[in-house]
């Protein structure tokens, strides 16, 4: 597409999807400057394109805006975290009510087949690879509810958060962390396959609790040795 060109709806929500996945894979970590001149140069495209785009990041909270600074990756501190995945747990209850009739045997492959996919990892620590199947299931799993406006919260919440997972694999029990993603994985879709939405709800809730208290725990002992490095100081 030649800069300056109008985008299409398709090409805002590729860049978008883009540049909001390189921020949870933390290509652009916490802190990180993004540049319009730069980034309408790489996706060839116009500074108005990349504008919209960084405003729905910033509306997503994965990036900042200040003027005479630029726009800035935000970073995610131990209090947001806990706030958010509070609200993704309430927000499950909601699941119960829902029906299960847009679930498609598609979804239910996709599923399986991310499982399967995620299982291989087990074996040689591939954090980009798993950081990539788990967002592929949030995705595989919303998409299978068919609620357009559930979707919308849930995916805004969900890579609110994303990227902590992302800084904290490098220092967790890889296997551990295989095993436990698979487990959601291949529990949803037997819950899925059963249509039975108040199980989904719960095994999705069990499982953010367990992720909450992992990270935290990690969080928790970065701030304390953080806090003892400067008291030697």
């Amino acid at each position: 597409m030649l800069a300056g060109a109008p985008s299409t709806p398709r090409q805002f929500d590729t860049i978008y999807r883009d540049l909001r996945e390189a921020i949870c894979l933390l290509d652009y970590a916490p802190g990180s400057a993004l540049s319009e001149n730069s980034l309408a140069r790489h996706y060839d495209t116009s500074r108005t394109v990349i504008k919209r785009v960084l405003y729905r990041l910033e509306y997503d909270g994965l990036v900042t805006s200040t003027h005479g600074v630029g726009t800035i990756v935000t970073s995610v501190d131990l209090v947001y975290l806990q706030q958010v995945y509070a609200l993704r747990f309430k927000l499950m209850e909601l699941l119960e009510d829902m029906t299960a009739n847009r679930v498609t045997e598609s979804h239910l492959a996709r599923i399986d087949a991310l499982a399967t996919q995620t299982l291989a990892l087990r074996d040689v620590p591939d954090f980009r690879g798993l950081q990539t199947c788990y967002q592929d299931f949030s995705e595989a799993f919303s998409d299978a509810l068919g609620n357009r406006p559930f979707r919308e919260v849930m995916d805004r919440l969900f890579y609110q958060t994303s990227r902590v997972y992302m800084q904290v694999l490098p220092d967790m029990n890889w296997p551990q962390e295989v095993d436990i993603a698979v487990s959601e994985m291949r529990e949803v879709h037997e819950a899925l396959a059963a249509r039975d939405m108040a199980r989904v709800a719960q095994v999705r809730q069990r499982h953010m609790v367990w992720n909450l208290e992992r990270f935290n725990h990690y969080l928790s002992q970065a701030v304390f040795q953080l806090k003892a490095a400067d008291m030697t100081h």
